[in-house]
């Protein structure tokens, strides 16, 4: 089972949207969400499975977006100094990451075979929109999945390829 650490705004996470965190301050932090697989929805940040190697830049984060770090249970996370500091291989430069990113978006095809650590193998079946909304089809042995391409990237890796 893992623990979700989310940002806000407000005091409580799960009421992001009565004053939620906008895209126009997402900008603002954008160079450093690249590294990780944050959750934007209902004027929050998540990011699933969150352990102590992030907490010190998610604190960072909601600091610049006059906001809070909440765990599930509520409690609060606000001083970087008991965490360890972020890891630098978390900090991607943004034009780089991007670039990287739409290449590896770009090249993915119906029938590639990809892996994911949990799933295993698995075989992308269907591909649904363009750039930024492609989302995949892939199936698993044990189930079907359907992805957004572009936040699948760090999860996922290209096994085999069928130009």
């Amino acid at each position: 089972m893992s623990y979700d650490l989310h940002i806000s705004k407000t005091e409580q996470w799960m009421d992001s949207k009565s004053n939620p965190i906008t895209e126009k301050e997402l900008i603002k932090v954008n160079h450093l969400l690249k590294g990780l697989p944050f959750i934007f929805e209902q004027g929050r940040l998540t990011l699933c499975g969150a352990d102590s190697t992030v907490i010190s830049l998610m604190i960072d984060i909601a600091s610049q977006l006059h906001g809070y770090v909440q765990g599930d249970e509520l409690e609060y996370y606000s001083d970087p100094n008991l965490f360890p500091p972020v890891v630098s291989s978390l900090l991607i430069d943004t034009a780089d990451s991007t670039v990287a990113l739409n290449e590896w978006v770009d090249a993915i095809k119906v029938g590639d075979t990809i892996h994911h650590v949990k799933f295993g193998l698995g075989q992308i079946e269907s591909i649904i929109g363009k750039q930024q909304d492609k989302e995949l089809i892939v199936r698993f042995s044990e189930k079907t999945k359907r992805i957004l391409a572009h936040q699948a990237s760090n999860k996922y890796h290209v096994v085999t390829s069928h130009t």
